[in-house]
């Protein structure tokens, strides 16, 4: 199961100790069905984040494996609202500035893949598949 919370928390102005209950209850309930659990970790600001390692502290405890922020962040680095991706082609999120397109989703579907791949090696993979 893959796991990402989001900014919907944040938004609606939850705290940080709220939010991580949210999550501990969903990985709960995952393996309550025998799902293993891969978290994506997500910044809900680039500046100010009080969320900030939220996703980290929670994997660790809870033994799950976290895809970094790092998706996120060459996404919003790559688009055309932020240097350098004013200057290079190839955006990666869509008009609203906010969500990933189809190029920005294949590099979060990458990440995830990497996750998996350090989980299960490359045998649950499709031949030919990166």
């Amino acid at each position: 199961m893959i796991v990402e919370l989001g900014g919907h928390d944040f938004l609606q102005g939850k705290s940080r100790d709220q939010t991580k209950a949210n999550l501990l209850q969903i990985i709960q309930q995952c393996r309550l069905h025998d799902a293993e659990v891969v978290l994506m970790e997500i910044p809900r600001g680039f500046m100010f984040d009080p969320f900030w390692a939220l996703e980290r502290e929670v994997a660790y405890e809870t033994d799950v494996q976290l895809v970094s922020d790092t998706w996120l962040r060459e996404i919003v680095l790559m688009s055309p609202y932020a240097p350098p991706g004013r200057w290079m082609p190839g955006s990666r999120l869509s008009d609203d500035g906010i969500h990933s397109n189809a190029r920005g989703s294949t590099a979060i579907a990458q990440h995830v893949a990497n996750a998996i791949r350090q989980m299960y090696g490359d045998s649950i993979f499709q031949p030919g598949y990166q």
